[in-house]
């Protein structure tokens, strides 16, 4: 089993590891804290081998989104796929943006209970109804009975939920959406309008989540794995669409995307599909996945470059994604790894 770094314990690793000539390709990128420490180590390594530097700032998928479009960065990151209305803006832009799949991993419910450590499970409509405000303190009825055998306090739920444009949030709410008639499309996205009679608090990047639930007594947020992990921020398990409460594993992970095969290689060719509420008995219900956005018409300089890179990061069983695997990501399976090397044949350059 691997040891999954922090991002402090990354940057340690990578100052040991030699710069890249100065004279390197400079390649500018942006977008989710979701792929954050996974870059850091990518950008890092390719640098050393390469020689071509890429610099990769964590601003939110919504400003990863933003930004690509604007063509502002070379590529961008998101959680969430572009809107069909932002790809128009796009192409009347600078044409088409292709979405490149990178790495899948796992939204997961954190929490901070008074007395309770491990061991909390939960439902959909459960979680739902807690931001709806429709529960309010831990020893609700509903909590009670999906954990009967824990002692929870009759302590008021502190909640807590993105402020940035987020694709972690447009998972989340996606899944939400999907096992909640109350949960409305308005409510899902990036930028939802969460429940405004209902006091959630407001923390920037998963990180700010996790550091709230972590020093919040009674407080529940949700966060990628990641983030949970390195915080050492405990989660708990989540019931799916076929009645299992599962706990959020590569393996777990890996089940939805396997599971969701086929809906994705016969409704989705453009790749921009969604994972949450994935069939299957191992399924996690909440797992999603970070694309890499960028135009199909690319100037040969960094062009060539960038796609370079991004065929490195991406290839199965490659370098890239056992970096990824290694850090805590689910790495693609072999089919969409395939699929993926399409889209980036279908990059064009312009000399």
């Amino acid at each position: 089993m691997f040891r999954r770094l922090s991002v402090s314990g990354i940057l340690a690793i990578l100052a040991l590891v030699p710069a890249g000539c100065s004279d390197a390709t400079r390649i500018n990128g942006g977008g989710a804290s979701f792929i954050y420490p996974l870059m850091l180590m990518w950008t890092k390594v390719y640098d050393d081998q390469y020689h071509i530097q890429i610099d990769y700032q964590s601003t939110g998928s919504g400003n990863g989104q933003q930004q690509t479009i604007a063509k502002t960065i070379n590529f961008g990151c998101s959680d969430a796929v572009i809107s069909d209305a932002n790809l128009k803006k796009a192409e009347s832009l600078g044409g088409p943006i292709v979405h490149v799949p990178l790495v899948m991993g796992a939204v997961v419910p954190i929490y901070n209970i008074q007395g309770v450590a491990e061991g909390m499970r939960f439902s959909g409509e459960l979680i739902a109804d807690m931001y709806l405000g429709k529960i309010t303190y831990w020893d609700d009825p509903a909590l009670l009975s999906l954990n009967p055998v824990l002692k929870l306090p009759h302590e008021k739920i502190n909640l807590a939920r993105r402020s940035d444009s987020s694709g972690t949030t447009a998972i989340f709410t996606d899944f939400l959406s999907k096992v909640s008639k109350e949960w409305t499309k308005e409510m899902v996205g990036t930028t939802p309008a969460w429940p405004k009679a209902v006091q959630i608090v407001g923390q920037r990047g998963n990180e700010g989540v996790a550091g709230f639930v972590q020093r919040t007594s009674n407080s529940f947020g949700y966060v990628e794995l990641i983030y949970a992990k390195q915080n050492h921020v405990t989660f708990g398990k989540v019931r799916n669409k076929e009645g299992q409460f599962v706990e959020a594993t590569l393996a777990s992970v890996t089940a939805a995307a396997e599971a969701s095969r086929e809906g994705i290689l016969k409704k989705h060719p453009d790749l921009r599909y969604s994972l949450t509420n994935a069939p299957g008995a191992d399924s996690y219900p909440i797992t999603g996945t970070n694309w890499a956005l960028l135009y199909v018409n690319q100037p040969a300089k960094p062009g060539r470059d960038l796609v370079q890179f991004l065929r490195w990061a991406t290839t199965f069983g490659g370098d890239g994604q056992d970096h990824a695997r290694k850090l805590g990501y689910a790495p693609l399976p072999e089919w969409l790894a395939t699929e993926v090397g399409k889209k980036l044949d279908s990059i064009e350059f312009i000399d």
